[in-house]
């Protein structure tokens, strides 16, 4: 299963009050939906006796809970896209060492990481501060990435960019050019000039006549008597070209009239490039590539990692989140004492949602007093949580990719 595994699917966390007890209200349930017609999985929602406390605070609490159960889900998704983008090897995120959907049908309260005896308010402001801290791990770590990830991208534009653009040690290195190619004397250095493919002859034939009105060669009292190109004539070298059109050349001048002769050339849109020959910065050069290139690969392989650590620890805290939150709403809906069953209903097919309501509608409609008909009730607080005669929340175990 792949990280959007489970994309499109949905539960319904459901609570019901007890007509008879638990396992009659399950049997009911699983009679009308799976039986019958067979419209979809209803699984047992293992829901603890939680420490209700008093009227007041536990419908505080349900306002505390709405607030967790989005800003949970919210970190779950951040999760879910940065996995996404760094999970190469189409590895899949787990719960507890159970792929999503089974860590959901099988799901059992954890009793020794969210201990029931802990009043709601506490329980719950200490799940939100868990996942509130993976959420600043995230951003940290989220961080790392893009910094190592932009850096490498750079580089690699760069070393997959013409010859305008690259980076000139990528593109001159040992085995393409010798020490020899490259002068630098006193008074004379070796230029790279980049020539577009279609002006080739065209720069054959004139480079040695590039800036001829800048250099004096006159004799000693009047230099200016006769002028001429910085260029030394003869020395034009093809190294390489690339396959944007463009060539690549090397060119002694006067190392004094090498702003001159770089001005003149960009006239004929030649672009004489900076590059100092170095063996050894070369050297540097690609080591600091491969360093590079090594850095990225460390921080997207432990970004992944750590994605699929933290993913199972904050999807389990929501889950749980959700069963106090279905816990509260139903001591609030049906009263004390604590006498109901939770289920997770999973539709086979999005076209049995309607019939899957009806049913339950029929099943308890004393609930609503409107004879089985729940078109009455409209949407409360969370948009995708419509307001049922009987508890329901909804759980999307993971969004396709994109959203």
């Amino acid at each position: 299963m792949s990280a959007s595994s489970g994309s499109g699917v949905e539960f319904w966390c459901v609570a019901l009050p007890n007509k008879q007890d638990e396992s009659a209200t399950l049997k009911e349930i699983n009679q009308s939906l799976c039986t019958s017609e067979d419209l979809a999985e209803v699984f047992h929602f293992d829901i603890p006796s939680l420490r209700v406390g008093t009227l007041e605070r536990l419908m505080n609490s349900g306002d505390q809970l709405a607030k967790a159960d989005l800003a949970i889900e919210g970190v779950i998704r951040k999760i879910e896209r940065q996995f996404n983008e760094v999970n190469l090897n189409n590895e899949a995120l787990t719960v507890d060492g159970l792929p999503v959907i089974k860590y959901l049908q099988s799901f059992r309260w954890n009793a020794a990481k969210y201990q029931a005896t802990r009043p709601i308010e506490e329980l719950t402001k200490a799940i939100t501060g868990s996942c509130q801290k993976i959420e600043d791990e995230l951003k940290e770590a989220s961080a790392v990435y893009q910094e190592k990830k932009q850096a490498y991208s750079a580089l690699q534009r760069k070393k997959g960019g013409n010859l305008m653009v690259a980076d000139l040690n990528d593109v001159l290195t040992d085995n393409v050019v010798k020490k020899e190619m490259f002068i630098d004397t006193e008074y004379l250095t070796t230029t790279v000039v980049i020539v577009p493919k279609q002006s080739e002859n065209e720069f054959i034939s004139k480079y040695e006549r590039i800036a001829s009105d800048v250099v004096g060669y006159g004799p000693a009292n009047n230099r200016q008597q006769v002028l001429g190109s910085p260029v030394v004539p003869r020395s034009a070298i093809k190294v390489s070209e690339d396959r944007e059109g463009f060539c690549l050349y090397l060119v002694t001048v006067l190392k004094l009239y090498v702003e001159q002769f770089k001005n003149a050339a960009l006239l004929h849109r030649y672009l004489v490039r900076p590059f100092t020959y170095n063996p050894a910065a070369s050297t540097e050069h690609q080591e600091s590539v491969a360093n590079l290139e090594m850095e990225n690969e460390q921080a997207r392989n432990q970004l992944a990692k750590w994605c699929k650590t933290h993913y199972g620890e904050t999807f389990m805290a929501w889950v749980h989140i959700k069963a106090v939150r279905v816990f509260v709403e139903s001591v609030l809906r049906f009263g004390l004492p604590v006498d109901f069953s939770a289920v997770l209903i999973k539709p086979k097919r999005s076209t049995n949602d309607k019939k899957i309501r009806t049913k339950l509608a029929t099943l308890y409609s004393n609930l609503s007093g409107n004879s089985g008909n729940d078109d009455q009730f409209k949407a409360s607080g969370d948009s995708r949580d419509e307001y049922y005669p009987y508890v329901s929340y909804l759980i999307q175990p993971q969004q396709a990719q994109g959203n």
